[in-house]
Parts: C-alpha cells; sequence; structure tokens
C-alpha cells in the first residue's frame, strides 16, 4: 500500500510538472482577442505612445500581464481620449481587472523596497560646537586661585544611520572640554572618545525596541541617574498597554576618571514602569542594583559601601506652558562605612522649555527648539542629595558641580565628583539667538548636605552651534 502511495504521488508530481511545461500558457492572449484591435486603435489615435508598430506582431501573441501593462499607459492618458476611446479604454480595464490589481500591488511593493533600500543608504551627520566660560566663586576657607575662571570649548559629532527597516545605528564623537590655549601640553587639552555606539532594533523578542552597545541611560525623570554614554550592554522597552510602558536595562558600566572603582563586578541593572496617568501626568517607578564599590579613599566626602541598590518614584505634570517634575530616591547601602545605610534624594524642577521638558536639565543637550530662532526657555530646579545615594560610577545628580578643579576634599579633586551629598539651587536660561546657534546661561548655588558649608557658586556662559 505504502509503495502504491508513492508511485501514485510520484504520478502526480510528473504530470503535474509536465501538465504545466506542455500546456498551452493560460495567460497567453489569443491573436485573435478583440483587445489588439482596440490597442491598435488607441495606439492609432495617439493614446498610447510606442504600440503602432510592434505591441505584437502578425499573429505573434503576448500574455495578460504584457497587455495589461499596454492598458495601464492607455488609462493613464485617458484625459487624451474622445468618447470612444473612453470606452474602448473603460472596456479594457473590465477585461484586464485582476492582472491591473497585480500590476498595482508589483508596483506597490517594489516602491516599498525602494523606500526600505534608501532608508538603508541614509546616512546624517550633525556637528556641536560649545564654547563656554565658567566664573566660579569658591567655597568656604578657600582661595580663589588664578585659573579658575576659564574659558573653554567641545566639540561633538552626532552620527545616525538605518542598518534596514528594523535597526537603526547611532553614535557620538566628542572631545572633553578643553581650556583654550591648552591643547599644546600633553595631557591637558581636548581628548576624543567615541562614548556611544549602539543599535536600536524594533519588535525583536517580543519587545517593541531594544537598544543594544554602547549607549546613553536614562530612567525615571533623570534626577537620580543619567549618563550620555558610555554603558555597554542592553535596554528593553515594551509598550504593556497604551498608557503602560516598561523599561529594564543590564550593563557593564565604564566609570569615568571622576569615579573610581575597586572590585571586579562593575554591571548595573535596572527596571522600571512608566503609568500616563492623563495626558498631562505621567508618573515612573523603578528598581535598580549597582554592584560597583565605593572605597573611602576614593570618596570625596571619606565613606564607602560595597554594594548600593534602591527605588525611585518621579513624575512630570504639565500645566499650561509649564511643566513641573519631580523625583524621590531610596537607597540602601550594603557595609557602609562612613554614610547612613538608608540615604535619600529628593529633586524638583519647574521649566517652560519645549525640549523634552519632561526630565531634569541638563538630561537633554537644549531646552528650547535649536531651529527656531528669538525663542527661549528657562529651568530652575533644587535638589537634595545623601551620602551614597547615587549609584558610584553610574548615576549622576543632574547639573553641574564643583567647576573648579583646583579645590580638594580629603585630597580629592572636587570637580565632577561630587555627585552626592549636596543640596541647593540649578538655574539656567537658554536664548536661540539665531537659526542652530543657542545661548545660554547657568547658576548654581550648592552646599554640602550633612554641613550645611558652602560648596559652590558659578555661573557658566556658553555658546552652542549645532549643523
Amino acid at each position: 500500500m505504502k509503495k502504491t502511495l508513492v508511485i501514485l504521488l510520484a504520478l502526480v508530481f510528473v504530470l503535474g510538472i509536465a501538465g504545466t511545461a506542455f500546456a498551452a500558457n493560460p495567460f497567453d492572449v489569443p491573436p485573435k482577442h478583440w483587445a489588439y484591435e482596440a490597442v491598435s486603435k488607441l495606439a492609432q489615435d495617439g493614446i498610447i505612445d510606442g504600440y503602432s508598430d510592434g505591441a505584437f506582431r502578425g499573429d505573434q501573441g503576448i500574455n495578460r500581464y504584457e497587455m495589461a501593462q499596454i492598458v495601464a499607459k492607455a488609462m493613464t492618458h485617458a484625459s487624451k481620449a474622445d468618447a470612444s476611446n473612453k470606452v474602448l479604454i473603460d472596456k479594457l480595464a473590465v477585461e484586464f481587472e485582476s492582472e491591473l490589481r497585480t500590476l498595482g500591488a508589483r508596483v506597490s511593493k517594489l516602491e516599498d523596497r525602494t523606500t526600505k533600500l534608501e532608508a538603508k543608504s541614509n546616512f546624517k551627520i550633525e556637528s556641536e560646537t560649545l564654547i563656554q566660560y565658567q566664573s566660579d566663586s569658591p567655597p568656604a576657607g578657600k582661595a580663589k586661585l588664578q585659573g579658575n575662571d576659564q574659558l573653554s570649548w567641545r566639540e561633538r559629532l552626532y552620527l545616525s544611520a538605518a542598518v534596514n527597516e528594523n535597526t537603526t545605528f547611532d553614535a557620538r564623537l566628542q572631545t572633553t572640554i578643553g581650556k583654550f590655549g591648552s591643547s599644546g601640553v600633553p595631557g591637558t587639552g581636548n581628548t576624543i572618545e567615541m562614548d556611544r555606539g549602539y543599535f536600536t532594533t524594533k519588535n525583536v523578542l517580543g519587545f517593541d525596541k531594544v537598544m543594544w552597545g554602547r549607549q546613553p541611560l536614562l530612567f525615571g525623570q533623570g534626577g537620580l541617574y543619567w549618563r550620555t554614554g558610555n554603558h555597554d550592554g542592553v535596554t528593553l522597552f515594551k509598550k504593556l498597554d497604551k498608557s503602560l510602558d516598561f523599561q529594564a536595562g543590564v550593563y557593564v558600566a565604564n566609570p569615568q576618571s571622576d569615579s573610581p572603582v575597586q572590585g571586579e563586578s562593575n554591571e548595573f541593572q535596572y527596571a522600571g514602569l512608566g503609568y500616563q496617568v492623563s495626558p498631562n501626568l505621567k508618573i515612573n517607578g523603578s528598581y535598580y542594583n549597582n554592584n560597583q564599590k565605593l572605597t573611602q579613599g576614593s570618596s570625596l566626602y571619606n565613606y564607602g559601601y560595597d554594594q548600593s541598590k534602591g527605588w525611585d518614584v518621579s513624575f512630570a505634570n504639565k500645566i499650561g506652558a509649564w511643566t513641573l517634575i519631580g523625583e524621590y530616591v531610596s537607597t540602601t547601602l550594603d557595609n557602609p562605612v562612613g554614610a547612613a545605610s538608608n540615604p535619600k534624594m529628593y529633586a524638583f524642577q519647574i521649566t517652560n522649555g519645549t525640549n523634552l521638558p519632561s526630565y531634569f536639565y541638563p538630561v537633554q543637550r537644549f531646552i528650547v527648539d535649536y531651529k527656531k530662532p528669538h525663542t527661549d526657555a528657562f529651568a530652575l530646579s533644587y535638589r537634595s542629595v545623601e551620602k551614597g545615594a547615587v549609584p558610584n560610577g553610574d548615576g549622576f545628580a543632574f547639573g553641574k558641580v564643583g567647576t573648579s578643579p583646583l579645590y580638594k576634599f580629603n585630597g580629592n579633586a572636587v570637580n565632577g565628583s561630587a555627585m552626592d551629598n549636596l543640596k541647593g539651587y540649578f538655574f539656567t536660561y537658554e536664548n536661540v539667538i539665531a537659526k542652530n546657534i543657542v545661548l545660554s546661561i547657568e547658576y548654581q548655588d550648592l552646599k554640602v548636605k550633612d554641613s550645611g558649608a558652602s560648596f559652590d557658586k558659578a555661573i557658566t556662559s556658553s555658546l552652542q552651534m549645532v549643523f
């Protein structure tokens, strides 16, 4: 029985192939079909160009798809036809309706493929030049030393390209902020780094998108944790319903030189949920685990711990032209020395900015739209951060800190490394003085959180050009 079935199946297969090979093509239009005469008339009357002598020759037929292409061309020139020719065109359109539909689908697919190929080759580059002047007021007991006030600059290149219809690539090359006139001195000028180089893939592994590679990191409203680059890992995004979204990530962090890390495990993980309560109000909740150790010797305020973990809640509420945001963080330190085991952080900000106003400045590059001349905006923030509330090597309490590199606390340089144990105000004002040119003025007034001593007052004036 099995042998017979095999033979029958083989016969069906062979006969099917033979039938296809030897039967007349069912798509042929017979030479005596009325469509030939109709097309000839349209050609003679100038409705169709190029078909007077060679659309078909003598008794040589063409198939229905070829005829449909001729009919399609006639339809595009129907406005030139008289009443009788319009009747012929309509009759031809009815006869070859199925083929015309297929032809249209093929053209649509071809256009779609062309669009995707164009997107793949689409490469963009954007440059950003920063020129800034910092005027610093030293903390109590510190003399204002020559060189604290300084003129400096930085250059950034943003690169982006489509790999295919589902994956894009983004990168950033930047120099460090260097003092004017220092480029000729080794180790004191601008150095170049590629702090971003990551892919974003849509609809993969059940997630809406996945970012993988060296990437920026931000969750909540950016009060606890934001870094513009230098995180090697994966971030997952998923819309759970129209109001609820999920975000999670795992990274091997690359701490900057101002945040020394001891130990082999430098991994950081987090997960968070965002809920859109109303069109103008969104709340977020996140949990993080940071494996990076902080030693007392590398701490600005002489404290340390083995690991840290914690949670934060935040909100962003738009009220007319204003956006009010807030964030609260509770952190738990493992084996803390010189710090409480459960430090806290809270922050608020109000802004009339239009560019990412729901995040603490300076998470975003600008609070204005730099393409709209003569527009402006400001942001006013307050923060209070206890020792250890910010993850070592990964977190960054928003805003500038310690602009004077010559100041020392416990033998450590202040500039850039004081991310916690601070409280105070931060203000920024931005004005688009011309398209793609933004003037900004920033002011900070910070105090040491646990002692209340004056920490730093600074004014920074910046000019940024994007092109």
